[in-house]
């Protein structure tokens, strides 16, 4: 019997109703029901649903069934792979550094009275304090200093003491980190092990107080396999060679100079063999220059998930065609002003789809723009109520064929208003962060394993349930294009 079956005899039991009594209430054929039971059928959803609706069940009870029917219908590998993406969507609304950890107590370092670092320790408590310090005393240096690094990801606290310092010290500290990614996560015990890396650093690299800069390399293992070896993770700068064994247990500090510029130029070397984990830009370094000169390699963008409708696709009213070009070449220059053209107006045939929240078409329909809420410039001219009119018709009439599916995400599980996500061509994978009076990041991810994962993830967006089905986007946006047609 699987997970699924046997939850469901669970709830049957609770219940305290018959096979023969939930059969007849819920209209589906009491074989079935029994073989589902017996976990030697697994039903359509609908078949389930009906099941559900005659039980007296909670809404946690039904949540958590509905979890084990998919793990079911896709696998649990799968499952867990969409669940994870998942999760670190919703959290990135949300993503704030976290408190240094209570463990630690908190060192008093000042500019004039730097401490020194233990020489060695079998005390991971200990441990953890002389990587502190060792943090403490590169920020009040007042010479260039840099940090070289593998510390293990998930253990965050490394970052938490380089935020806790930066803030202190109001300053930047480069990190280089050198990470490890599976080479084939689908045969490793954790499936999702690269995933979880991008996870644990994401809120490093979108940080403004942080100069952030990951590496990575292919191993058929991770580090946590290497159990057998002494010394496996280190933290360098100029001053200090701090050494971790496997399970962070005991650590070793080294200060002699000579040793400590063979380790970083040992470093260096392996760098220019490594790729970079992700590529960033912002406003700050032409941001606009930096995502079109991206995107050139990328192809064409097939698949989004936005705040606003991704109006581009369905631009076919001829006003707001010129309009749009004659933006383009006022806002760029000649040769990126054709990159974009390209990317909005030879994309006929491409079959792609789009995902953005109610709020975003509401917005679009009010305001016509287009733009994040908080990032729309004041001067910016919206739509014209026909223009809004056409592009939305067109994202009904492109459902209907299946040409290109527009669908309406339900907030919750997205902060929308806070990131965008594009899917291109190559497979590549861009995440813009929108942040209110900072500059706005985009994050380029190249990485085979990680973006097959996201694509998956675009996929199964309507089988999980986080999008509405095609027919209930398309009657949302038509009461919106009824709306409009009121104003003109």
């Amino acid at each position: 019997m699987s997970e699924f079956s046997i939850f469901c005899k669970k709830l049957i039991d609770n219940c305290e109703m018959t096979i023969y009594g939930i059969a007849k209430e819920a209209k589906i054929e009491r074989t079935s029901l029994n073989r589902m039971i017996a976990g030697k059928r697994l039903p359509a959803k609908d078949f389930v649903d009906r099941f559900c609706s005659v039980l007296r069940i909670t809404p946690g009870e039904y949540e958590q069934l509905q979890q084990l029917y998919m793990k079911e219908k896709i696998g649990k590998e799968l499952y867990q792979n969409r669940s994870y993406i998942l999760k670190m969507l919703c959290d990135m609304d949300a993503l704030q550094m976290h408190h240094v950890d209570t463990e630690t107590e908190p060192l008093l370092t000042t500019n004039s009275e730097i401490s020194k670092i233990a020489a060695s320790t079998n005390d991971r408590l200990q441990g953890k304090r002389m990587l502190e310090q060792l943090i403490s005393n590169t920020f009040s240096d007042g010479k260039k200093q840099t940090i070289l690094t593998n510390f293990p990801v998930e253990k965050q606290y490394f970052f938490e003491y380089m935020e806790k310092y930066a803030m202190s010290y109001y300053k930047k500290v480069p990190v280089y980190h050198y990470l490890t990614i599976h080479s084939n996560p689908k045969r490793y015990r954790n499936p999702n092990c690269n995933l979880e890396i991008l996870h644990n650093i994401f809120p490093w690299i979108i940080s403004e107080r942080q100069e952030y800069v990951p590496y990575y390399s292919y191993s058929s293992c991770m580090p946590e396999d290497l159990v057998s070896q002494i010394w496996i993770y280190y933290v360098l700068t100029k001053e200090y060679a701090l050494f971790y064994n496997a399970d962070l247990s005991s650590a070793i500090c080294i200060t002699n100079a000579k040793q400590i510029s063979l380790f970083r130029d040992t470093l260096k070397k392996a760098q220019e063999n490594m790729k970079k984990f992700v590529l960033v830009g912002n406003e700050s370094e032409d941001f606009n220059g930096f995502y079109l000169d991206t995107i050139q390699d990328y192809g064409k963008m097939v698949k989004s998930i936005r705040y606003c409708p991704n109006y581009i696709q369905h631009l076919k009213e001829e006003d707001a065609v010129l309009r749009m070009k004659t933006m383009l070449e006022s806002d760029l220059c000649e040769e990126y002003s054709d990159i974009i053209s390209r990317q909005i107006f030879d994309n006929e045939e491409e079959e792609c789809f789009n995902v953005f929240s109610e709020q975003g078409l509401e917005y679009f329909c009010n305001t016509g723009c287009v733009a994040v809420q908080e990032l729309a410039n004041e001067k910016e001219q919206g739509f014209s109520v026909r223009e809004r009119i056409a592009i939305l018709e067109k994202m009904v009439e492109s459902n209907r064929s299946g040409e290109r599916k527009s669908y309406l995400c339900n907030s919750q599980y997205f902060g929308l208003e806070k990131i965008s996500m594009e899917l291109f061509e190559n497979g590549s994978l861009a995440i813009i962060k929108y942040q209110e009076k900072k500059p706005q990041k985009v994050i380029f991810i190249e990485e085979s394993s990680i973006c097959e994962a996201f694509e998956d993830f675009f996929d199964s967006l309507d089988e999980m349930g986080l999008v509405y089905e095609l027919e209930k986007s398309s009657r949302i946006i038509q009461k919106w294009i009824n709306k409009l047609y009121q104003r003109t």
